[in-house]
Parts: structure tokens; C-alpha cells; sequence
């Protein structure tokens, strides 16, 4: 219905407007319609709801509408429409109905079209021996491509996690705004100012993203955490799955200034260690046999 419903109203409203200019200008007016009417269907497409084939009927089904709308209006219609007095008009209700609709329903939209995560219960003696390995090893990004290895599998709560990595020296991650993002165009700027972008694992942002500086003021280590849906036993807690990478100050062109990732940093022993002190832990060999996976739990 998306794909077609908003094919039928900005087609026709395009076959209203282009009625009324040049031939050879009217193909600016249908060129505008399709800007508004693929990113619909493609945004069906993106978060799962259609298939490319019913995406598709539904486009014809509403050109088809829109030709028979058209051929009928040009057919009985003579007078002319002041087609600037419509397009400000159609533009403004546009306007007005999307900043209405986004500020009732945005919040709800959003939740219903997170992906959702199948929901794995691993008892605690036997994701501790041998069903570590059920979790994802390494993190795969947008285009389903293994990016850097996950570290860490901690069994806790959000706010357990975060404190004792709080009072180990971590601190939460700048995320990113208008003010800080502008940084980027500074030549100079400190790395503390810039912030951290989110990655992608599966089609999910990192749930926990947590920053600790050293020595270097060009340097800062980044520890991203997921939640992919595992269980310690029934109603127990999440098992996170994370990732440790560090992240350097690069200027370009003598104009820019970014903070980039560079996963292949392996990150000192003891970087964790205190975060996790009093908990019981093991080291195992994951995916990668140059990569070790710590497994902490309670």
C-alpha cells in the first residue's frame, strides 16, 4: 500500500502540474515525483516489510491507477489548474502532515521496526564449557562482510557491566551531534572532542560503547558491546558480546580532522583486566586462531 498509495498521489499530482508546462520541461516535474516515490519502496525494502515483488506490484498497480487517472482528467477537463497555487499547497500539507505524523508516531515506528533479536537461553555450565561458540565470533557489518573479532562474552546486567567498567577507568562514548560533528572540518581539535560513530553488527548498532583515554593525547581505545539476544539461563541476564579497538587522531588535507578505527589493534592484557576483577573468567580460542575470547561471568 505504501508503494503504491504514494506512487498514486505524487503521480498524479506530477500529471496535474506537468499538464499545465512546456512539453519539454514536464519531464523535470515526473523526475521530481520519482525522487518522493522510490525511497518509499525502497525504505519498504530496507526494513523487511515487502518483498521486491510485491514492492513492485505495487508500483505498477499504482502507475497503471495514475495513467487511467490522467487519460480520464485530460480527456474531460479543459480548464487549467494554477499549478504553482497547487504545489505550494501540496508541498505545505506535505509538510505539515509529516512533522504531525513523525511527532506522534516516530517513537512507536521505530520500535516496531528494530530488528528482532531470536532469543538464545544457554545454561551457564554449558556456555562456559563448549556453547560460547554458538555466539558470534566476529562482527559483520552492513554488507554482511566479518569486520574485526569480537573479544569478549560478559554474562551481567547493562548497568553492572557499565559500572565496573566505569570505575576501571572507562567513561561513556561522545556520541555524536551537530556541535561536535562540525569538530571534523577543524584542523585542530582534540581527540576527547570528536565523537564516536556507531558500528554495525547484523543490522545492529552497538548497544554500549565505552571510551578510555591514555598517555597519548592522539589515542583513545574503544570498547563496543552488542547485545545479540543470548540468555543465561531463563530470565537471566544477557551474555554481550564485544569488541576492542583503537582509535587514532588523523588529520586530512590540513582541513579535516577524524577519529579512525583501527581494528587490528590488539589491546593490552591488562587494558580489562580490573574491570573484571573478583569475577570468574576464562580465555578461549575463537574463530580466529590469532584471537582470544574472554568469557567473564559472576
Amino acid at each position: 500500500s505504501h508503494a503504491t498509495f504514494s506512487t498514486l498521489v505524487f503521480g498524479f499530482l506530477a500529471v496535474l502540474v506537468a499538464r499545465e508546462i512546456p512539453p519539454a520541461r514536464r519531464w523535470i516535474v515526473y523526475l521530481a515525483a520519482a525522487f518522493m516515490i522510490v525511497p518509499i519502496a525502497f525504505a519498504r525494502l530496507y526494513l523487511g516489510i515487502h518483498w521486491l515483488t510485491e514492492t513492485l506490484a505495487g508500483l505498477c498497480l499504482g502507475l497503471i491507477w495514475v495513467a487511467v487517472l490522467g487519460l480520464t482528467y485530460n480527456h474531460h477537463t479543459t480548464k487549467s489548474v494554477a499549478w504553482r497555487q497547487l504545489l505550494v499547497a501540496s508541498v505545505v500539507t506535505l509538510l505539515a502532515t509529516d512533522m504531525l505524523h513523525v511527532g506522534i508516531h516516530f517513537r512507536a515506528d521505530l520500535k516496531r521496526y528494530q530488528p528482532q533479536l531470536i532469543e538464545q537461553v544457554l545454561s551457564r555450565a554449558a556456555w562456559w564449557k563448549q556453547d560460547w561458540r554458538r555466539l558470534p565470533q566476529q562482527r559483520r557489518d552492513f554488507g554482511g562482510q566479518h569486520r574485526q573479532d569480537f573479544v569478549l562474552q560478559w554474562a551481567g546486567t547493562r548497568e553492572e557491566v557499565a559500572e565496573r567498567l566505569e570505575k576501571a577507568g572507562w567513561q561513556p562514548a561522545p556520541t555524536a551531534n551537530v556541535k561536535n560533528m562540525l569538530l571534523w572540518l577543524s584542523p585542530q581539535v582534540q581527540l576527547w572532542e570528536l565523537p564516536v560513530l556507531p558500528q554495525i553488527h547484523e543490522g545492529s548498532e552497538d548497544d554500549l560503547t565505552l571510551v578510555r583515554y591514555g598517555d597519548d593525547p592522539n589515542t583513545r581505545w574503544l570498547l563496543r558491546l552488542w547485545d545479540v539476544g543470548a540468555r543465561l539461563e531463563q530470565g537471566g541476564p544477557p551474555i554481550w558480546v564485544g569488541s576492542i579497538s583503537q582509535q587514532r587522531l588523523e588529520p586530512r588535507m590540513r582541513l579535516f580532522t577524524f577519529a579512525v578505527d583501527d581494528p587490528l589493534t590488539r589491546a593490552p592484557v591488562d587494558l580489562l583486566a580490573p574491570a573484571w576483577q573478583g569475577l570468574r573468567t576464562r580465555v578461549v580460542k575463537g574463530a580466529n586462531p590469532n584471537e582470544r575470547i574472554t568469557l567473564i561471568t559472576d
